[in-house]
């Protein structure tokens, strides 16, 4: 199976959400959209290139997702250049579709926070076309920046600042954003600072009935959403998300800035559960990568904590993440003297001051909660062996699309309390399930039968009328009609 690295991929309400990219240096404030651009239009859909929707001409599609599309548009009489977001044709009448189109236009508006995208209305034509119009951006997302290599870590330390900080804005309204990647962290150009952050794609954040424009409306149940490299270990395990769940995702995105590498990637679902849930994160030094500042690693990996509790909140994270980023660039650093900002002892006459401030930001975050609970002994993952008879038969988990494997087959899987049921299939043969409880290791070994044997064709009837007598009239021939049919007119 192919790696799980398309950054992009996020589930639940749409398989690949909207969102910003680095389309012709132009983007907007609505997630990782798919490659392309251009003035094409897609059959059917509500809104195509030169139409007025409201006071707008759309005048350039800038990408597509799973559940939209963005257009560059212009005010027809200011003239003024915005961004369009419009569902696709086939949700436009979908209901929860427009109800967290909505609620994304109303909760980035209500928040007013310089590091997240300006929406500006939300338009509901006559049609029934639904769209909000934003601010259109020029710069680059974070994974965009990856991509050249790892950033410098006083760079790591100012945009997570800034991220860390409109979460704390999102996090005090009760709105948890769950889907935090380097997609969805976009640079701009904002005075004399090419990094300034806004935080995008609120497309599947976890909004409150009131944030959500319907208090009446029941607060959302713990539904799998957001993108699996980036996840919580309690999102993947429990569907579970918090503002916490968010601090784990922006942990793995600063980890991914310092290494240019994720801290977890695997090639399964299960794989990529098992190390979130289970394993520590590699060391941020490696090979070729420079060991980053002392604080800001252990900054990092308190984000990454297993226990929810054990996290930084997001305004004690700013405040550490700020203090670290003067440090950083304090007048006279040297790469050594930041290689050692926050050791013991360590020869920083001139980081003095700012090594005080990171590690007072740090004690103040930790004096501020309570001491985190010892963390539980994690169960050790589960082994299943599949074998079949013959060997070579396809091995499916009922109620997942993709195949495990062919037999003989080992996976290794989290254990649960569930039952795990699979179809064991080969060509010309009938299927066999079998089941087993997901607790344990178990071995499924199943005999795949033959296929059965075709019927021969059944002879044809044997004529057993008897034989006419001499003289008699010759009766029907067999397989005629038997029918006599009497003239009562003959003499």
């Amino acid at each position: 199976m192919a790696e799980m690295t398309d950054e992009s991929d996020t589930v639940g309400v749409s398989s690949r959400n909207m969102g910003a990219g680095e389309i012709s240096g132009a983007t907007t404030g609505s997630g990782g959209l798919g490659a392309g651009s251009g003035t094409g239009d897609a059959i059917d859909e509500p809104v195509k290139v030169g139409d007025v929707v409201g006071s707008y001409r759309v005048l350039e599609l800038l990408g597509t997702g799973g559940m939209g599309r963005v257009f560059r548009a212009e005010h027809v009489k200011l003239g003024r250049a915005v961004a369009l977001k419009v569902l696709s044709s086939k949700y436009s009448t979908n209901r929860e579709a427009v109800r967290r189109l909505f609620g994304e236009a109303r909760v980035v508006n209500q928040i007013h926070h310089q590091n997240l995208i300006e929406i500006t209305d939300f338009l509901e034509p006559p049609d029934g076309v639904s769209c909000y119009v934003m601010e259109l951006l020029q710069g680059e997302t974070v994974r965009a920046a990856i991509k050249r290599g790892p950033l410098a870590p006083d760079r790591v330390a100012d945009i997570g600042a800034q991220v860390a900080s409109a979460l704390a804005a999102v996090h005090a309204t009760g709105i948890i954003h769950r889907d935090l990647k380097p997609e969805n962290v976009f640079l701009t150009t904002r005075g004399v600072t090419n990094d300034f952050v806004k935080l995008l794609d609120f497309g599947v954040a976890k909004l409150s009935p009131e944030a959500a424009g319907d208090p009446q409306r029941p607060l959302e149940d713990s539904a799998m959403l957001g993108t699996p490299l980036y996840m919580a270990p309690e999102q993947l395990s429990r569907g579970a998300a918090e503002a916490s769940a968010d601090i784990y995702s922006l942990g793995v995105t600063l980890y991914e800035m310092v290494t240019g590498t994720r801290p977890f990637s695997a090639s399964t679902w299960g794989d990529i559960v098992i190390k979130h849930v289970l394993e520590a994160p590699p060391p941020l030094a490696r090979e070729g990568v420079p060991a980053p500042p002392v604080e800001l690693e252990r900054l990092i990996l308190a984000c990454l904590s297993k226990e929810p509790e054990a996290r930084p909140t997001a305004s004690a994270l700013a405040d550490a993440l700020r203090s670290l980023t003067t440090a950083l660039r304090d007048v006279g650093a040297t790469p050594a003297a930041i290689a050692t900002l926050g050791r013991p002892m360590a020869p920083l006459v001139g980081f003095a001051i700012g090594a005080v401030a990171v590690v007072a930001a740090i004690v103040a975050w930790q004096l501020d909660r309570p001491p985190p609970p010892p963390p539980p002994a994690q169960p050790a993952p589960i082994t299943l062996r599949f074998e079949s008879t013959p060997a070579g038969a396809t091995v499916s988990r009922i109620g997942e699309q993709a195949p495990l494997g062919v037999t003989p087959l080992s996976i290794t899987l989290p254990p649960s309390s569930d039952e795990g049921a699979f179809v064991f299939t080969l060509e010309g043969r009938p299927t066999v399930v079998s089941r087993t409880s997901l607790a344990g290791s178990a071995t499924l070994s199943v005999i795949i039968p033959e296929p059965p044997a075709v019927p021969a064709p059944p002879a044809p009837p044997l004529d057993v009328r008897p034989a006419p007598k001499p003289g008699a009239k010759p009766g029907p021939k067999p397989g005629s009609d038997d029918t006599v049919i009497l003239d009562p007119f003959a003499g």
